[in-house]
């Protein structure tokens, strides 16, 4: 799949997503009826491509074996999910295992704030905005994004080295840290 390509993939997913979310608010359709509409437009929009593309109705073979994908791209994809998985695991039990506490009092921060946030913010428009999101970091231009990473990255450093100080030197808890 060439560059070009991808985009236009990652175009149309984005904006099936938009569409998907534009019918719930503005139609005020359940997810399944949405579903089932995107559905039938699918099955009509595959009978228009074969009307087109068959000219006669005597070249379509209803016996034809297709094979739209292979065992080595299912085994591709297995392979990958399983690589993946085991890669989150791997953090995950890093972080249960409290192997580095600043990661995991940061995680707690993080996720606290997260449920925060979520908690008055409508799922619906969480994924909306996050689709957004996706789509801007896919479309914005890398140099703005190395750019604005090389201004970030020394402030984000100070600030985690100024949090280990702080905890490392927190008087109360001086003779908890010793007895661990």
């Amino acid at each position: 799949m060439n560059l070009n390509s991808k985009n236009i993939v990652t175009l149309s997913i984005f904006s099936s997503i938009n569409s998907l979310y534009i019918l719930l608010y503005i139609l005020n359709q359940t997810f399944l009826q949405i579903v089932c509409t995107l559905c039938i437009m699918l099955l009509l929009l595959s009978g228009l491509i074969v009307f087109l593309k068959v000219h006669k109705i005597s070249e379509y073979k209803q016996n034809d074996k297709l094979e739209i994908i292979s065992k080595e791209k299912i085994e591709f994809c297995v392979i990958y999910l399983y690589e993946q998985l085991n890669d989150k695991l791997t953090i995950v039990r890093q972080y249960l295992l409290w192997n580095n506490r600043i990661k995991n009092i940061t995680a707690i921060i993080i996720i606290y704030f997260l449920g925060n946030i979520l908690s008055f913010v409508n799922f619906n428009v969480f994924i909306y905005l996050l689709t957004w999101f996706i789509f801007l970091y896919n479309y914005i231009n890398d140099a703005y994004i190395n750019n604005a990473y090389k201004i970030i990255h020394p402030f984000y450093v100070n600030i985690k080295e100024q949090a280990k100080y702080f905890y490392d030197n927190i008087p109360k808890l001086q003779h908890l840290k010793k007895n661990i």
